[in-house]
């Protein structure tokens, strides 16, 4: 069953209250609609392979078609486009199994067919399709997209040279989950941090200024995931408390706030508002390592005040710890998840908490978005309204908007 999707696909007549019905033109049902970071340019993919691009029109304030063109063999799964960056690109991923990246050549005449030429595409290895994608592009030009596969695979590529997008090698790869069974109903779903870098409450606990975050919904689950010292992807958070299948996530943005705030909705009917704390370190002191000696300078290291090994006396150095197939293996035999085996002492974990648990008014949902400045969160669902529901002074999220688009037709 195909999800809707919560912006409006665009070719447009009059509506009452200010709104404007377009047709989209599409031979099919749309299954993907995305916007650019400011907004001006807007993309739907389609059952029938082909992608539409439209431009807002700064006078007259209407989307215009600038091209149609057929992108893959099968129907379009997701849509992305990256920014800011020079010129415009959108990835798209299709039922083919390919991944594939457009630019926008504005030498081209609209409505050529070639306004958007491919420049990369990434089959996937597993022959099965990619389930969603997103592009991030930090502070310091870099480019990166996470492909996250039907079989729980996920995979983050960088780009080789971020003003062209065409080259790109992999960052990391893991699974999320184990492959659902061959027939059971599965979702998938995955959402960079917006942010250039993550919280300042985060930073101060240790991370990396330039760590990737991306929240990730496989199944019933949704975990953050963030890159360490070593740049590799760990856990730094379990969102809990699905009773279902997760169909979407969203991550808030503004690190001003000293935490993430991240929203899902599920299959039991509920939308959900998370609360990711990053927890302030207990202060460090410093210990002498060794007996006192005739040398003036003594090797010091830092370990947590109220801890045992703060009264206990120095140990001999530890061995250093298996790699490769030997770490593999230890792991194995202890039991672990590909997921605990990454996790190391060293890395930032946070704390969560349910803020939120919102009885929707949908029939079922199956989108959540957060606005730019991160304060409303909207919502569609099956009985063809679009809610937003906004976080009140005291705390508590509240819906204070409904537009039901079914009596603007």
């Amino acid at each position: 069953m195909s999800s809707p999707a919560i912006a409006m696909p665009p070719a447009a007549r009059s509506a009452p209250q200010g709104f404007q019905i377009y047709e989209h033109g599409h031979r099919d049902l749309v299954q993907a609609v995305k916007y650019n970071l400011y907004g001006d340019l807007l993309a739907t993919g389609s059952s029938d392979g082909r992608i539409k691009a439209y431009t807002l029109d700064a006078l007259s304030e209407k989307w215009v078609l600038i091209d149609t063109w057929r992108a893959h063999d099968g129907e379009i799964i997701d849509l992305c486009w990256n920014g800011p960056v020079d010129g415009n690109f959108v990835g798209s991923i299709g039922e083919d199994g390919k991944f594939k990246i457009w630019q926008e050549n504005i030498a081209e005449m609209p409505l050529s067919g070639r306004r958007f030429t491919s420049i990369c595409t990434i089959v996937n290895p597993a022959r099965l399709p990619y389930a969603s994608l997103d592009f991030k592009y930090n502070a310091a030009g870099d480019t990166f997209v996470a492909l996250l596969s039907r079989d729980g695979m996920l995979t983050v590529y960088e780009a080789a040279e971020p003003e062209s997008l065409k080259n790109w090698s992999q960052f990391d790869q893991l699974r999320v989950c184990e492959p659902p069974v061959r027939g059971e109903a599965a979702t998938f779903k995955l959402e960079f941090d917006r942010g250039s870098r993550p919280c300042f409450t985060a930073l101060h606990a240790g991370l990396e200024v330039g760590a990737l975050s991306l929240v990730v919904a496989a199944l019933d689950s949704v975990k953050v995931w963030r890159t360490n010292k070593e740049r590799k992807f760990y856990v730094a958070a379990d969102l809990p408390g699905h009773g279902g299948l997760v169909r979407d996530v969203s991550w808030a943005p503004g690190s001003y706030r000293g935490y993430d705030i991240i929203a899902s909705t599920c299959t039991d009917g509920f939308i959900r508002v998370f609360k990711v704390e990053t927890p302030m370190p207990p202060p460090r002191v410093p210990i002498t390592a060794g007996k006192p000696s005739n040398v003036t300078t003594m090797a010091t290291h830092y370990i947590l005040k109220d801890s045992p090994e703060a009264a206990a006396p120095p140990q001999p150095r530890a061995r250093h710890a298996p790699s490769g197939i030997g770490a593999g293996l230890a792991g194995a035999f202890k039991g672990e998840s590909a997921a605990e085996q990454r996790n190391s002492v060293g890395d930032v974990q946070h704390t969560v908490e349910e803020v939120a648990r919102l009885s929707s008014p949908h029939s079922q949902v199956w989108r959540v978005s957060f606005s730019t400045c991160g304060s409303e969160l909207a919502s569609a669902g099956d009985d063809g309204k679009l809610r937003v529901w906004k976080q009140s002074i005291y705390g508590t999220w509240l819906e204070y908007c409904e537009v039901e688009t079914e009596s603007i037709v």
